[in-house]
């Protein structure tokens, strides 16, 4: 009796050990015409792929996130395996779909669109005083740029704290007629329209915009526009759009998803 008891326990034991869930994602999706994002918890040291029907490659300004893409349509499934600094392994299976479900999977069991634990998110207060901070800083980078009508919109920086993205913008007038700013639109859209088919995009709304209701002639003014912490695809977009007042001067600055990663963190 004693020994069946035994068995018994072991057996529990045993089956709950395979039916708790894995703490990172056992199998992804990857497609010929999308990018998908691979987030660890620690900078990724080596990765090694199953099959040479995916190509994976390392972000650059982003060590912790890796990129895979399918070389060819309908591979036969595959796996990965990724070596992280924290002396981790993690190994996924592979498997070929035109349309993936997700195109960012998550390792680090912390929610991506969460700031860290350890970084506490900003109230509207500090997002309002964090922005006019970033407005009077020197710029850290000088594109994308957009020029039309005899004005130039370029963005000077993106900044990241406590689950917030900070882009800073100037705008510069070049023309002898000053520049009444409407209003701003922001959005996500795909970099190409699919044959016979619209071109998607997602509206988003900024946290704060700090507005300059003029741009005097031959001068330029900095803004600050803060958003909600995201990224986007490599497929993706994130345009800037600013209209004029009483007028038809209109200017859409893109961004790319590269940009954003190189997002400067703020303490």
């Amino acid at each position: 009796m004693k020994v069946l008891l035994v068995v018994m326990i072991l057996f529990a034991g045993f089956y709950n050990a395979e039916a708790q869930v894995p703490p990172y994602p056992q199998a992804i999706q990857v497609g010929s015409n999308t990018t998908t994002m691979l987030v660890f918890p620690a900078a990724i040291k080596d990765a090694d792929r199953g099959s040479a029907d995916i190509i994976i490659q390392p972000v650059k300004n982003a060590r912790n996130v890796l990129k895979v893409k399918a070389v060819k349509e309908n591979f036969q499934q595959t796996n990965l395996t990724v070596f992280t600094e924290d002396d981790k392994v993690y190994s996924v299976s592979v498997s070929y779909h035109p349309s993936p479900f997700e195109l960012a999977y998550n390792f680090t069991q912390v929610p991506l669109n969460l700031p860290p634990a350890t970084e506490r998110p900003l109230n509207d207060p500090e997002v309002q005083a964090q922005s006019e901070l970033i407005a009077g800083l020197a710029p850290i980078t000088r594109h994308p740029t957009q020029r039309a009508y005899a004005m130039e919109m370029r963005l000077n920086g993106i900044y990241s704290k406590g689950g917030v993205l900070f882009f800073q913008f100037s705008l510069s007038n070049h023309s002898n007629i000053p520049f009444s700013l409407a209003f701003l639109r922001a959005y996500h859209r795909d970099k190409t329209k699919a044959k016979r088919s619209s071109r998607m995009e997602k509206e988003v709304l900024p946290r704060y915009f700090a507005q300059h209701p003029t741009v005097a002639a031959h001068t330029t003014a900095n803004f600050v526009v803060a958003m909600d912490q995201f990224t986007i695809a490599d497929n993706k977009l994130f345009v800037m759009e600013c209209f004029e007042k009483n007028g038809d001067r209109h200017l859409a600055l893109k961004i790319k998803g590269k940009h954003i990663l190189r997002a400067h963190p703020l303490r």
